[in-house]
């Protein structure tokens, strides 16, 4: 995929950090004196939104060239889907005021244009990564809810082996147990 743009350095942070402060104005009742502060950075920058009119609220602000809108939405859906049908709590997507879910967001300066994501706020911690570590993460939450259900299907193809897979951090454990369920309820493997 070449360099990835978040860790590009120079003033790359503080233009994404324009970015979500530029995103919240696409969002109904979000205060201007509302803040984003930086929580991490990993396939893509993620904001606390601190709003003195609202709860808190989370950011995604998508790295450049990684995934398309399309993608986004495919990831989104999936997201929606665990928690409906397997009982995995995934944070709620709120949508911008014109009711869509990926906002577009010129970079100050004009340079490109980054996709943003805003998230309810879901409080807890984040996993520590040890393999004892009870917290439910996004590659282990298919295992620990069982079996994903074969009504899940994702619109989206990205060409790789097994089929469909979303964007984002349940893909290759996702499309697995997704097989294995539809193996479930269809003998014929290729469901």
């Amino acid at each position: 995929m070449g360099e990835h743009d978040l860790s590009a350095g120079g003033d790359v942070m503080d233009r994404v950090r324009g970015c979500a402060q530029d995103a919240l104005a696409a969002y109904d009742g979000v205060s201007p004196a509302a803040s984003v502060e930086l929580l991490n950075v990993s396939e893509n920058a993620t904001f606390l939104v601190t709003d003195p009119d609202a709860v808190p609220s989370v950011l995604r602000v998508h790295r450049l060239g990684y995934h398309t809108e399309q993608e986004i939405a495919s990831e989104l859906a999936w997201m929606d889907a665990l928690r409906a049908e397997a009982g995995v709590r995934t944070p709620r997507v709120l949508p911008a005021a014109g009711g869509q879910r990926v906002v577009t967001v010129p970079e100050p300066g004009g340079t490109a244009d980054r996709y943003c994501v805003r998230f309810e706020f879901l409080p807890g911690t984040e996993p520590g990564g040890s393999a004892d570590d009870p917290a439910l993460t996004g590659a282990d939450a298919p295992a620990r809810a069982g079996v994903v259900p074969a009504s899940v299907v994702h619109p989206v193809p990205l060409g790789l082996p097994g089929g469909v897979r979303p964007a984002g951090p349940l893909g290759p454990v996702a499309g697995r147990h997704r097989r294995r369920a539809v193996r479930a309820r269809d003998p014929d493997p290729a469901g």
